[in-house]
């Protein structure tokens, strides 16, 4: 919560504030730079002061590691006891072994992890240095030394203290003066305050601000005073206007009373041809709903002719795929009486028969049930996955083009989902596969291809099916779409006309036809919805 609010206060006193608030930043960031420089000066300072101290001990104390001298090598170190802040040093062999050490105090010191040679590390307010023992290019062992740092850190509080109280006289000082030095801009500003006051109380537009400066608070009262002349000269010329308002007002009554009766006779006029209009409306309105229901009745007939032309053909289907499980089952039967004739039936042949002959059966009830839902009419729309479509369509039309030797081709991308009714998509589908079919059987193929893709462009799903049955003659391109047209000997020349219905209409897509190389090829584009899991999804 802010304790004050700088806009509400005077602007004497926001000066002072936003004057000395960048004072005070300004000294803590000093402050902060010259610490920060004082602690680096400090640390180089000593790691240079250690190294010399290194240097020297390694030269004195090369001979007494190299003979083994443990003696001399103590006396050298002892020779640091000369520098306060030296806490400890120590001489090692090669191996590891310390040979002799040195330590200020044995109740203060406590050890730490010493940095390889070469090396030194800052901790805990230590600084320590290990150097390699050398003797004629050859390593025979290390000096660590470690120093104290907190006499050093001391001097830099001292000398932050001794900056921090020079700062706070000169900002104490610079206060002072700034307080002196702001009445030049605020004395302009309270008397230019305290002339709009009068003004506004006494409504004198005579009055002026005194100008003293050319600056911008000059500028500011020479705008004042414009602004003052500006408005009293407002007022005498709103005085005389008002001489003149009555006879305005008079007559402006006159011309109102007059446009008033012929807006009167106008809105008469208006609501006459409002009630016709009504009128027309309603009996518009009830032929559009008459040529909708008619409309409407005209799809579902012929939604129905196409789905009875399409049991038709599935009718063709679940005979081929019947025809297989019906010869098993005759063998199933004729091995079974075989085997009874000949008292070759055993429990174990008897279950194994019959199973297998159930087996056979569930899997005829099953094709009844695809065909079955397949058909079964769409109640509500949902989101569902292009390719689960498109394979149920190839599920019922998969043995009709097995048996006429017709190879599919599949390219699907998985996870596609669009909006509509799924079975009435599989309907397209079928319609489309079915034309594939009968092309490539009228064209004498030898070889039979359908190829399906599905993909993803952009917001948008595409389907496509691609066949090598010769194509569409060019003549009949465009019309392969319209209602009850149809190049086919007993067509109903309703199939492609529904298709489109189902793809443009109720699921906001678009279906065109096209010839490839080999055959014809239609894409259906349908517009893609996220899988969000808060819309049904089939």
């Amino acid at each position: 919560m802010k304790l004050f609010k700088l806009d509400d206060l005077p602007i004497k006193r926001k000066l002072t504030v936003v004057g000395l608030t960048v004072a005070a930043l300004a000294i803590v960031l000093m402050t902060v730079m010259l610490a920060g420089v004082l602690w680096l000066e400090k640390r180089e300072s000593a790691l240079a002061a250690l190294r010399v101290h290194a240097g020297f001990i390694s030269d004195n104390s090369a001979h007494a590691v190299l003979f083994g001298d443990d003696k001399t090598a103590g006396e050298v170190l002892a020779q640091l006891r000369a520098e306060p802040a030296i806490q400890y040093a120590a001489i090692r062999y090669k191996s590891g072994e310390l040979q002799a050490h040195f330590v200020r105090d044995e109740m203060t010191f406590e050890h730490h992890a010493e940095p390889a040679p070469g090396k030194y590390l800052f901790f805990d307010g230590q600084l320590g240095l290990t150097k390699s023992l050398d003797f004629d290019g050859q390593n025979i062992g290390t000096l660590y030394i470690q120093r104290d740092m907190s006499g050093d850190y001391r001097q830099i509080l001292e000398q932050l203290g001794m900056f921090s109280g020079a700062i706070l006289i000169a900002m104490a000082a610079a206060s002072i003066l700034f307080a002196r030095f702001q009445k030049a801009i605020t004395r302009p500003i309270h008397e230019l305050s305290g002339l709009m006051k009068r003004v506004t109380e006494e409504s004198d537009y005579s009055l002026r601000a005194a100008v003293r400066s050319k600056d911008e608070l000059g500028m500011l009262g020479e705008g004042f005073n414009l602004m003052l002349e500006t408005i009293g000269d407002r007022d005498q010329a709103i005085d005389r206007y008002r001489l003149h308002l009555e006879d305005m007002v008079q007559q402006r009554s006159t011309e109102l009373m007059a446009a008033n009766a012929d807006l009167q006779q106008q809105i008469e006029i208006r609501q006459h041809a409002e009630e016709q209009l009504h009128e027309l409306n309603v009996g518009l309105e009830q032929r559009v709903g008459e040529e909708v229901e008619k409309n409407r009745e005209k799809d579902h007939l012929l939604i129905q002719q196409s789905r009875l032309a399409a049991m038709g053909e599935m009718v063709h289907n679940i005979a081929h795929q019947w025809r297989q499980p019906l010869n098993t089952l005759g063998l199933i039967v004729q091995n079974l009486r075989y085997d009874f004739r000949d008292g070759l039936l055993t429990n174990e042949q008897m279950e194994q028969t019959s199973t297998k002959a159930m087996q056979v059966i569930q899997r005829m009830s099953s094709t009844i049930d695809d065909f079955r839902n397949f058909f079964r009419p769409d109640q509500l729309t949902c989101d569902f996955d292009i390719a689960d479509a498109v394979k149920q369509s190839l599920g019922i039309i998969g043995p009709a083009l097995d048996n006429q030797q017709i190879k599919v081709e599949i390219d699907f991308a998985r996870g596609l989902l669009v909006h509509g009714h799924p079975n009435q998509f599989s309907q397209v589908v079928l319609n489309l596969l079915s034309n594939a079919k009968e092309a490539i059987l009228q064209h004498g193929v030898g070889v039979g291809r359908i190829s399906l893709r599905i993909s993803a462009e952009g917001k948008w799903g595409v389907f496509e099916i691609e066949d090598n049955g010769g194509g569409i003659p060019g003549d009949i391109l465009s019309r392969i779409f319209d209602p009850y047209f149809t190049s086919k000997e007993m067509g109903s020349g309703i199939g492609l006309y529904m298709s489109k219905t189902i793809v443009e209409r109720n699921m906001d897509g678009t279906i065109a036809a096209a010839n490839s190389e080999a055959g014809a090829c239609f894409t259906v584009r349908l517009p893609l919805v996220e899988a969000t899991g808060q819309t049904e999804t089939c």
